[in-house]
């Protein structure tokens, strides 16, 4: 059975800011697009930096230089589930990563969260670069 993600934040623009309304305050994002900024926040973030919150981020920086391989396709699927699961935001059965590589250096992942609440229609992708790491600027959600 699926989680039930129905956790509400503060809406952020692409480069993480927050949004404000009209009104001037805050703007609440819906729950598929918290479900889609956690998971961005989940990967772009290098495990550990965040302080407040140890577990949260991903380890993908370490397969900077390494060679496009069907191994290393698998360990940054594993390394990729195990950021979003492993502070207890996402549950793994409700986690699906794909891999595919599109260039020498480069990977897309096809990243899914099945929310028992509201099924995102869509998996989210993701490109991951060999030589500069995880993308920040080609992300699609």
């Amino acid at each position: 059975m699926a989680g039930m993600y129905l956790r509400q934040d503060i809406k952020m623009t692409e480069d993480g800011d927050f949004v404000i309304g009209a009104n001037g305050d805050f703007v609440r994002a819906s729950i598929d697009e918290t479900v889609q900024q956690d998971v961005i926040i989940y990967l772009y973030t290098a495990y550990g930096d965040m302080e407040a919150m140890p577990r949260i981020g991903s380890s993908l920086e370490r397969f900077k230089g390494e060679p496009n391989s069907k191994t290393n396709a698998g360990l940054i699927i594993t390394e990729a589930a195990r950021a979003l699961t492993m502070g207890g935001r996402f549950q793994a059965g409700d986690v699906t990563i794909k891999a595919v590589p599109v260039a020498i250096d480069k990977l897309l992942l096809f990243v899914t969260i099945t929310n028992a609440v509201s099924v995102l229609s869509k998996a989210m992708t993701f490109t991951f670069d060999y030589v500069n790491g995880m993308d920040l600027q080609n992300y699609n959600i």
